[in-house]
């Protein structure tokens, strides 16, 4: 018995999105999962909830989340805002 992870990245929601369902409806039970950047386009970050609404169905544990160069550090508290566990130049157990 092991942990499975599961990783995804370069969603550009809405760009991606419908794709990024169809992944997770494949995917079966993970225990971790990590979204590695670029989950909006050009900082959009109003696409973000619908982002999650869809990893939520597929995915209730937990979620870390690292930013992209499409997530503008200058809205980081509107991403922080959204409940998710950022991870930013750090290590986590």
């Amino acid at each position: 018995m092991g942990i499975r992870i599961a990783a995804a990245g370069d969603i550009h929601s809405p760009k991606y999105l419908d794709l990024f369902g169809e992944a997770l409806r494949r995917m079966g039970k993970v225990d971790l999962f990590l979204l590695a950047g670029d989950l909006v386009y050009k900082n959009d970050h109003n696409q973000l909830p619908s982002l999650l609404e869809i990893l939520r169905r597929f995915h209730r544990g937990e979620v870390l989340a690292c930013f992209g160069n499409e997530e503008y550090l200058q809205d980081r508290q509107k991403y922080l805002a959204l409940g998710l566990r950022w991870i930013e130049d750090e290590a986590v157990v």
